[in-house]
C-alpha cells in the first residue's frame, strides 16, 4: 500500500528506512525468543544488577506480547466518542455582572487595560 507521505527523517537529517509491514512484524513476533548463553564465573554487583533488569524487561515485554488487545472498529470508536460526548456536564449558570460588563466592553473595543 503505497502512501503520499515524505519519507521518515531521523535527527540527523537522514532518511529512515521504510518501516515493516504488518506481514514482517506478524512473522517477527511469531519468530521464537532466542536464548540468552550462561555467562561462566561469578557476576559482579554491576552485572547481576544488568542481569536482573534485563530479565524484568524481557518479561514486561513477553506479557505485553502475550497481552494483545484486539482492534477496536470504527464503528465501536465512534460509539464510544458519542458517549462521551453525552456524559452529564455541569449545568448551565449564567455569567455574573462583572463578566457581563466585560464581554460587552470587549464587543465594543472600548475596554482598556489598567496599566
Amino acid at each position: 500500500m503505497e502512501d503520499d507521505l515524505p519519507p521518515l527523517v531521523g535527527e540527523d537529517g537522514q532518511e529512515l528506512p521504510p518501516e515493516p509491514s504488518a506481514s514482517a512484524e506478524a512473522a517477527a513476533s511469531a519468530a521464537p525468543v532466542e536464548e540468552v548463553p550462561e555467562v561462566q564465573g561469578e557476576p559482579s554487583e554491576d552485572e547481576d544488577e544488568y542481569g536482573l533488569v534485563v530479565e524484568r524487561l524481557r518479561r514486561a515485554a513477553v506479557q505485553r506480547a502475550a497481552v494483545r488487545e484486539p482492534e477496536v472498529s470504527a464503528s465501536d470508536a465512534l460509539e464510544a466518542a458519542m458517549k462521551e460526548a453525552a456524559e452529564i456536564k455541569a449545568p448551565y449558570k449564567e455569567p455574573n455582572e462583572c463578566t457581563k460588563r466585560m464581554v460587552q466592553a470587549l464587543a465594543k473595543d472600548d475596554f482598556e487595560e489598567p496599566a
